[in-house]
């Protein structure tokens, strides 16, 4: 009795902690970018811990701290028109390119380490490291990979409805 009570508490608090903002928005972006919503909330829950009008010291943009440039330019892939960088911090807009992007980057490289190191150092770096059969020399790349796909676990563990919508 006693450990039922401890393991429903711990997930109460896991979930408080892993609390997922604009779920809604995420799960239908997801599909409709043909991307893991897991994914999607963890890269969130890492760049931003879902504010909304987060802005980095580099100048990434919103939840899914996005740079500007490669915003723009899956914008207009996207076929947004008139797009604006401040639009970045609406959460429905960010999700929508942030999602896109990681479905570029899931098209061109093999594996979720080098997905999330493209999203983190940009897919030129990670292109390079391939070539020379390199392992990721950036250590704050190294620990947005291995956050990233750690949360993500979390995520999954604590919303298992997810897969079922």
């Amino acid at each position: 009795m006693v450990l039922i009570l401890l393991a429903s508490t711990t997930s109460v608090f896991q979930r408080i902690y892993y609390r997922v903002d604009y779920q809604q928005t995420i799960q239908d972006v997801a599909r409709v970018r043909g991307v893991d919503p897991y994914l999607v909330a963890a890269v969130i829950f890492t760049e931003s811990r879902f504010r909304s009008h987060a802005r980095s010291e580099v100048g990434a943009v919103g939840l899914m701290q996005l740079m500007p440039s490669t915003a723009l330019e899956v914008a207009h892939e996207l076929g947004y028109r008139d797009f604006d960088v401040a639009t970045l911090e609406r959460p429905e807009i960010n999700i929508d390119i942030g999602s896109a992007y990681l479905k570029r980057l899931q098209q061109r490289f093999d594996s979720s380490w080098q997905v999330l190191a493209a999203y983190n150092a940009g897919p030129t770096l990670v292109t390079h490291w391939i070539e020379e059969e390199q392992a990721i020399p950036f250590p704050e790349t190294q620990a947005f990979v291995e956050e990233v796909l750690r949360h993500r676990e979390q995520i999954r563990e604590l919303y298992p409805e997810w897969s079922t919508r």
